[in-house]
């Protein structure tokens, strides 16, 4: 895809440094990153030809197209994945689950065990199904980070 932008009236400087932003939303498959590249047309303004006529938006010179450094670190802890367009899908390598009784009406603690490929960042959900037939109301727990030992 493209992106077309155009510089507003008060221009852009020489020598001076500036940071587009802007949304887009990931596919929803993985991919390596993409090489992405600048070019543009300069409006060297308007002016008058030999004659004298005015030649209104006449005078343009061509930007050479050149592929832009791409950010080498990571992110979420995933190895140059900063790059534009590499994505990544987050998976959980480990996931285990037991239980510490079997026995009916008693109180029974329920052990997860996961590991993910990247960072789960505050406020990410994890959601745990197929618990049925239980005497516990559904609800949401607050989950705190207590890594296993190694």
């Amino acid at each position: 895809g493209t992106l077309a932008l155009t510089v507003s009236s008060d221009g852009l400087l020489r020598n001076t440094t500036y940071i587009l932003s802007f949304w887009l939303r990931n596919p929803a498959s993985e991919q390596p990153g993409v090489v992405v590249t600048l070019s543009g047309v300069v409006d060297a303004g308007d002016s008058d030809d030999a004659l004298g006529v005015a030649q209104t938006g006449a005078f343009h010179s061509p930007v050479l197209s050149a592929a832009m450094t791409s950010a080498n670190e990571s992110r979420l802890s995933v190895d140059d994945s900063a790059a534009p367009l590499t994505i990544f899908a987050p998976a959980f390598v480990v996931r285990g689950v037991g239980q510490s009784t079997p026995l009916i009406d008693a109180s029974n603690i329920l052990s997860v065990t996961l590991q993910s490929n990247c960072d789960l960042e505050g406020g990410t959900t994890l959601t745990l199904a197929g618990l049925v037939a239980t005497q516990t109301e559904t609800g949401t727990l607050a989950v705190s980070s207590n890594p296993a030992e190694s």
